[in-house]
């Protein structure tokens, strides 16, 4: 599964929440979550992009995380590679996650900083890879 949101005019505003529908097949499956964002970093102020995830269960089960995109290794360089106008950030914000029931399950995605208007971020995608297993010999 992967899904892409884009913000007009690269604004994503702090509580404007991205939702994304999953169908889950199985239970007895993990999955690897990723977030990649499209920042336009001649506007970026920040080193690191804090992202606050929430997900709901068909059986009402709320989980909540928070999970630091970086931006900059630490001498201020760019991370992510260049995509045109954009610089594009791939992110595990989960390995080896079990969802614990089948079914469709909501996952709403806020940026989490303290600023209002983020003027950088041109889209955000989701996406969701089953994770192998691997047991310890």
């Amino acid at each position: 599964m992967e899904e892409q949101r884009t913000f007009q005019n690269n604004n994503w505003q702090r509580f404007d929440k991205q939702t994304f529908e999953i169908d889950v097949p199985s239970s007895e499956d993990c999955y690897n979550i990723f977030t990649i964002l499209e920042i336009d970093t001649t506007q970026v102020r920040e080193s690191t992009l804090p992202l606050v995830v929430n997900f709901y269960s068909p059986n009402s089960e709320h989980r909540m995380f928070r999970t630091i995109v970086n931006l900059r290794d630490i001498n201020g360089n760019w991370l992510g590679e260049s995509n045109g106008a954009f610089r594009r950030y791939q992110h595990k914000a989960r390995a080896n996650f079990f969802f614990n029931v089948p079914g469709r399950h909501t996952l709403e995605i806020n940026q989490g900083t303290s600023h209002y208007d983020l003027m950088c971020v041109h889209s955000l995608t989701v996406k969701i890879e089953k994770a192998e297993i691997v047991y310890p010999e």
